[in-house]
């Protein structure tokens, strides 16, 4: 028996929005400042507004400034947010361990 899985292709290659726990912010491997997110993302959007969004953080991060920064993400007109939480990184472990 076959599985085939229907994904949509919005989520398919999200932008990845980075939000470390001592507020750096990182969009698709740029350091931003966190007051810059919502103008970088609404530009985004326009240029490519199929693409849905991946808010990405360690488990260590406060959920106040998680959700600030989910709050901020849903105002820039996509469609979809897709919350990704990762082990809290350690020195000399690879990412997303």
């Amino acid at each position: 028996m076959a599985i085939s899985f229907i994904t949509k292709q919005r989520d398919m290659h999200p932008i990845e929005v980075t939000v470390a726990p001592d507020g750096t912010t990182v969009v698709e491997k740029q350091t931003i400042l966190a007051k810059d997110l919502k103008r970088t993302l609404t530009a985004m959007h326009e240029k490519e507004p199929t693409r849905s969004l991946m808010l990405k953080s360690d488990q260590s991060m406060k959920w106040g400034r998680c959700g600030n920064a989910f709050g901020d993400l849903q105002g820039t007109g996509f469609k979809g947010v897709l919350l990704k939480v990762v082990a809290k990184k350690t020195s000399g472990q690879p990412d997303g361990v």
